[in-house]
């Protein structure tokens, strides 16, 4: 079955090495984790990454910035899928479509879409 593009505007192709901090909640506990990653695309609304490090839909990652100017400072984790070893991750800047705290949005990032 052949996938139908959902996307409201086309995706620019960049490759950004990024580090990256999630914080992962397992039984009570809190731990945040520091890996590397790699932007792929960018949108006004949202960037793709591709990451060995599994991240988890609902997830928040904090970008560790080195200053590089146009580097998204952060991202919510839209959805994820696994090919040859590599996990790739849409995420988003917006989290309107969550749920409970739906009208949270980061407004020096919310620009429209994608």
């Amino acid at each position: 079955m052949e996938m139908q593009e959902r996307r409201r505007t086309q995706r620019e192709k960049v490759s950004i090495e990024i580090q990256f901090a999630v914080t992962e909640f397992e039984r009570g506990t809190a731990t945040r984790l520091v890996t590397k990653g790699r932007i792929v695309d960018m949108c006004p609304g949202g960037f793709g990454l591709e990451t060995e490090h599994p991240p988890q839909k609902g997830y928040v990652i904090t970008v560790i910035n080195d200053g590089r100017e146009g580097t998204p400072p952060y991202g919510w984790v839209k959805w994820t899928e696994q090919k040859d070893g590599v996990f790739r991750a849409g995420l988003g800047y917006s989290f309107r479509d969550s749920g409970p705290g739906s009208d949270l949005q980061f407004p020096d990032i919310q620009r429209g879409s994608c």
